[in-house]
């Protein structure tokens, strides 16, 4: 009953008993404290006990039956936690709530009702655990057979579909027996196989089990399956070591014969003799290998030179820069001994690796460079100005393989970068040759030699305007002396112009200028002046002739017209004679700034500038 609520007749009644019985035992108590003479405070106080006794007494009973109410709600709560676990012990749903329908019942009710569900889920469980009882039994029996005596509990459920998939694990063990049996047969055939080749005989105990027992019967337990697995990787581990460490032994002893000058007839007989990868090959080399280091040592000195033009001849296949030499620092050492040796052994290894590694890199960038040459050989002979006098087809060819190497050298060039780029992804560094980045550097030579193709042409092209003004002051007209009704093009060749326009030679740098004067030319000069002679001619023409007579037509050929633009890319630096000190290309830069060049110069300057040789390399 909750507070508010109205109580019950029986309740009533018990209530209106107990108020009889309150007033009945207060009067009898004041009677008696009247007897005793108990007035004021005392009686006070003794009212106030008997009233703190009473609500005391209540208050203890409400408390105790509150604890039994407790105590059924936790008995309820039990219940439901059992049903739950049962639940979902049999059949794994834990959908259903197991109070369902007891929603409204007292809690006494609720208790015994929930009892009754959990006893009967109880017996099912019981008889699900009888059932799994039986298949752990069948289950041990299988596990016996195959080796597996642990007898580890089963920690499965008690469910339908788990009692199953029980029922047909113990028939897949019964299928592993037999692979497990196969699996052995194969591993032991090979585990015999290794044992032979390395000349091995067995000394632990499994080992000796494996090669003598029977397939049928061997125990197929999980150790004795692992363990015949790891002897297994083990002897196969054997066998790629005693492989490798044969091979390396033998390239070892090689380099140490090769160095000591042992002589080919006890190489052949200890090869002949030790042949293969077994246990006593590979001892007997370790042991002449041991005697060959002895006598290493007696020699270090001598090896330690060797290995030292060794490292130089590999620092030069892999292009190292003097910083990069200097940082093997033992290289410089006058001491000799077996540390200082080792040094040197482990560079040369490590050199080899690296060239080894990178081998790729190299011999792109070698490919690079040849093509590189090629190419710089084939712009050097289109820059001859003789290269039209060949009639052997070297045209045809140098424009075969520039049309190669147009094809070939970017194609090298992108592979090559694709590869230092790698190589700089993987070691943090750039790939350096002689100490330069391989990269940078081939960014940097096509950047050059496009900026020198550009320098060229506007070297031509000022030159050209150059001669161009020249020919207008001195009032003449450029000719071209080519025979365009044959079909002709280009510049005029010695035999085309004749005999009276044979030209000057240009002088190498840093020498005196040679010139070759037309016959024309040597009569007008007098031997014993450095001017010309006197002539009936007028002197302006007589200038002019005489100028176009004497400049050099291999470079600027004025008596035969402006030549093609091949004919201007090679020439050298050429000094003019209008401008001492100044070249061509900066007295045109002169002149296209407003200076005239008849303020600068004159016909009989022009002249006098002839004879001295106006076109000088520089």
């Amino acid at each position: 009953m909750k507070n508010g609520e109205e109580m019950d007749p029986e309740m009533c009644a018990v209530s209106q008993e107990i108020v009889e019985a309150q007033t009945r035992t207060l009067k009898e108590l004041g009677a008696i404290w009247s007897d005793m003479g108990v007035h004021g405070e005392a009686k006070t106080a003794r009212l106030s006990a008997v009233r703190t006794h009473v609500l005391r007494l209540f208050q203890d009973m409400v408390d105790e039956e509150e604890s039994n109410k407790l105590i059924i709600i936790q008995r309820i709560e039990q219940h439901l936690k059992d049903l739950s676990k049962l639940r979902k012990e049999l059949s794994g749903d834990t959908s259903c709530s197991p109070d369902e329908g007891l929603d409204s019942a007292p809690l006494y009710q609720v208790e015994k009702c929930l009892r009754e569900r959990w006893e009967n889920l109880q017996k099912v469980k019981e008889e699900r655990i009888e059932q799994l009882v039986e298949l752990q039994r069948r289950l041990d029996d299988v596990r016996y057979r195959l080796g597996k005596n642990d007898s580890s509990p089963y920690n499965g459920g008690i469910t339908e579909l788990e009692l199953e998939a029980l029922k047909c694990r113990v028939t897949l063990h019964e299928q592993e027996r037999d692979r497990l049996q196969a699996s052995f047969e194969e591993t032991q055939s090979a585990i015999q196989q290794i044992f032979h080749d390395l000349e091995m005989t067995a000394t632990f105990p499994f080992d000796k089990m494996v090669l003598s027992t029977p397939p049928n019967a061997f125990v197929f337990s999980p150790e004795n399956m692992a363990a015949l697995k790891k002897l297994h990787q083990n002897m196969e581990q054997k066998l790629s070591d005693a492989k490798h460490d044969a091979t390396e032994l033998r390239e070892r002893l090689s380099n140490l014969w090769e160095r000591l000058q042992i002589s080919s007839h006890h190489r052949e007989d200890f090869l002949h003799a030790h042949r293969g990868y077994s246990v006593p090959t590979i001892t007997a080399f370790k042991e002449e290998l041991k005697r060959c280091e002895a006598i290493k040592r007696e020699n270090i000195e001598n090896f330690v030179l060797q290995l030292r033009r060794e490292i130089s001849s590999w620092w030069d296949r892999c292009h190292f820069s003097k910083s990069q030499r200097s940082e093997f620092r033992a290289f410089y050492f006058t001491d000799f001994n077996e540390d200082v040796l080792e040094l040197h052994e482990l560079e040369v290894k490590k050199l080899k690796n690296f060239y080894e590694n990178n081998r790729d890199i190299f011999q792109l960038a070698d490919q690079r460079a040849e093509l590189w040459e090629q190419m710089h050989e084939l712009e050097k002979r289109a820059n001859d100005p003789n290269r039209y006098n060949n009639r052997g087809g070297q045209l045809l060819r140098e424009e075969k393989e520039r049309k190669t190497l147009a094809k070939t050298l970017p194609k090298i060039e992108q592979e090559l970068r694709e590869r230092l780029v790698a190589y700089e992804q993987a070691n943090y560094t750039p790939f350096l040759i002689n100490g330069e980045n391989l990269l940078e550097l081939i960014d940097q030579q096509n950047e050059e030699r496009h900026g020198l193709k550009e320098l060229q042409k506007y070297q031509k092209k000022v030159n050209r305007n150059h001669m161009l003004e020249i020919e207008s002051k001195l009032g003449t007209k450029a000719t071209t002396p080519t025979s365009v009704k044959r079909g002709r093009l280009g510049p005029a060749t010695p035999s085309m112009l004749g005999s009276s326009h044979k030209t000057l030679t240009l002088a190498p740098p840093h020498s005196a200028p040679q010139r070759t004067l037309t016959s024309k030319r040597k009569a007008e000069i007098s031997p014993q002046s450095n001017g010309p002679t006197k002539s009936n001619e007028p002197s302006s023409s007589k200038t002019r002739r005489n100028i176009m007579t004497t400049l050099p037509s291999d470079n600027f050929s004025i008596a035969s017209g402006i030549g093609p633009y091949s004919e201007f890319q090679s020439g050298p630096i050429v000094n003019s004679s209008i401008m001492p000190g100044c070249s061509l290309t900066e007295s045109a830069r002169a002149y296209e700034c407003g200076e005239s060049l008849s303020e600068l110069c004159c016909a009989e300057k022009l002249f006098e500038g002839a004879e001295h040789s106006c076109f000088q390399p520089i």
